[in-house]
């Protein structure tokens, strides 16, 4: 990733901040009601004597349960690692926005996380508009950098002069 998709993911990360705190909580309790589901349903001992040559195509009722609880065991899994990502990510985010400022915090839970136009973040904020922009850049470079753990900002061009 080059350093405008760090940014332009931070970024998305940053609008959709309030919506992963909801998905955590609803994926929570998806995860509860499928433990609930899981220890509710028992399976019975499957019988095959009855059935010649092993049996039928069709699945018996042991057999449908037992692959129920798979699939419901499967679902569970994947709950379970997409809550545990974007409690990653948000734990992430609120490290990030802990090391900022007061006022640097305020400008990006302003513009991003609350979702104001500059305008308004720099009435709230009693700035310009236009410095507000600039800051907000800046700091938003220093969350990416605090989320990904990398620096990818462009190199500076170099004049060299050959002697």
């Amino acid at each position: 990733m080059d350093h405008g998709d760090y940014i332009k993911e931070t970024k998305r990360i940053l609008r959709n901040y309030n919506k992963m705190k909801v998905a955590v909580v609803n994926l929570a309790e998806e995860i509860e009601a499928l433990e609930t589901e899981l220890q509710s349903e028992s399976v019975a001992i499957a019988r095959y004597g009855d059935e010649p040559q092993g049996g039928t195509s069709e699945l018996n009722a042991t057999e449908a349960a037992a692959n129920r609880r798979i699939k419901t065991g499967e679902r569970l899994t994947m709950f379970r690692q997409r809550k545990d990502g974007i409690e990653r990510t948000l734990r992430a985010v609120d490290r990030a926005l802990e090391c900022l400022s007061d006022e640097d915090e305020r400008l990006i839970r302003g513009r991003y996380i609350d979702g104001y136009a500059w305008w308004q973040v720099a009435q709230k904020l009693c700035y310009t508009e236009k410095w507000c922009r600039d800051k907000g850049g800046k700091v938003l470079d220093d969350v990416a950098l605090m989320v990904f753990g990398v620096d990818e900002r462009p190199k500076q061009m170099r004049i060299s002069f050959a002697f």
